[in-house]
């Protein structure tokens, strides 16, 4: 046992120094988990991406943390900010992009043009998730995939949400999203934004939701749990793809979906 395991070791010393290597202490845990999560959830994605993930693709929304590929498959990265954008938002210079994608229409790409497509933790992000999907597996050859990871509401700052409803995306799907978007700042105001300081007064978290939204802030517009989102997906592809594979691990549920058919309309 070291010195420093002892209570004896510890009796003499300030409460003031106490709390402060107590509050450390903690500190250093959480991060010794998050690094253990980390990589256990990229073994998880290594794993997928060895059994599913080969030929000419693209990645959108890769950040500063690209999911996995083998040796010779070619990903081309796109998003929505450029890379100056990218360093402001990440904080680092480590972020991937080729070139502007959009996550929702991916306008530009061609029909059955890629061998696959992986979107990690952006569809959360996005107004309109159905047609994300439809549109991406437009842009897929049959037997290519579609990879989708997303956080579990339920180990997120988004755990006291509602899950986002089927008829809700299939209205989104239908006006493109953006009618409800107001929606998901409302969320974010009452019941998200708490979790991390002083709670809104009621009076005053109807204008500052019409701010965020004014601003376009980024947050979760959509939110599900493993179950939810695995009901959704199956509907929404049913005819058109299979669900290869789905599994979660962590905070992260990963779905994989391979191309029946899909009519380019």
């Amino acid at each position: 046992m070291f010195e420093a395991e002892t209570e004896a070791f510890w009796q003499s010393t300030s409460h003031r120094v106490l709390v402060a290597t107590v509050a450390e202490l903690h500190r250093q845990r959480r991060l010794l988990q998050e690094q253990i999560g980390f990589h256990r959830v990229n073994g998880a994605r290594t794993i997928i991406s060895d059994l599913f993930i080969a030929g000419a693709g693209i990645e959108v929304g890769g950040g500063d943390r690209p999911f996995p590929v083998k040796e010779g498959v070619s990903v081309t990265y796109g998003d929505i900010r450029n890379s100056f954008e990218l360093r402001r938002h990440f904080g680092n210079d480590e972020a991937v992009v080729c070139g502007a994608i959009n996550a929702e229409s991916f306008e530009g790409i061609g029909h059955e043009s890629v061998d696959f497509i992986i979107s990690a933790h952006v569809i959360e992000h996005l107004a309109n998730p159905l047609g994300s999907i439809l549109e991406g597996l437009k842009r897929i050859k049959t037997g290519g995939v579609y990879v989708i990871a997303i956080p579990d509401m339920r180990h997120t700052f988004d755990r006291y949400r509602a899950p986002t409803t089927y008829d809700h995306l299939v209205e989104d799907l239908r006006s493109g999203g953006e009618p409800s978007l107001i929606d998901a700042y409302r969320d974010h105001v009452k019941l998200v934004h708490p979790i991390y300081g002083a709670p809104i007064a009621d009076e005053q978290q109807e204008n500052e939701a019409q701010m965020l939204l004014a601003a376009r802030m980024d947050t979760h517009v959509h939110c599900w749990t493993r179950e939810t989102f695995n009901d959704h997906v199956a509907k929404v592809i049913e005819g058109l793809a299979e669900i290869a594979l789905e599994t979660a691990l962590e905070n992260e549920i990963l779905v994989v979906l391979r191309k029946v058919n899909l009519p380019l309309v």
